[in-house]
């Protein structure tokens, strides 16, 4: 079963997500901001990160660097979450980040980008 973290500080994105992937047979955990996610990326190393890019405690750019430089976790992949669609084009360069999607999204979008990843 792959594990899949998500990362964002609304409480209703968390949960609808949650709610969708574990529907798809996904093990989900949460995490409302950098430090949070942190403890569990290091406990748990999931397969995915879903990356709110307006996440409290840090910068997504500085988040995406620590999982890099770690050799650990640099293999871990990230799916931005994002509404500001400035943000999509200039992070999407970044190694780990397989996709964007933007805010608000549908389920079919989300377990598109998600399905990518964890064939």
């Amino acid at each position: 079963m792959k594990k899949i973290l998500v990362v964002d500080d609304e409480l209703s994105v968390r949960i609808t997500v949650r709610k969708i992937l574990e529907y798809e047979g996904f093990e989900v955990s949460e995490a409302e901001d950098a430090d949070v996610a942190w403890n569990k990326i290091k406990k748990s190393k999931p397969d995915l990160i879903l990356l709110d890019v307006m996440m409290p405690g840090t910068t997504v750019k500085v988040f995406i660097e620590n999982i890099k430089k770690n050799l650990a976790l640099k293999s871990i992949k990230i799916i931005l979450l994002t509404a500001v669609m400035g943000a999509k084009m200039a992070l999407s360069k970044e190694k780990n980040i397989v996709a964007v999607v933007g805010k608000p999204f549908t389920k079919e979008e989300l377990l598109y980008a998600v399905h990518k990843v964890c064939r």
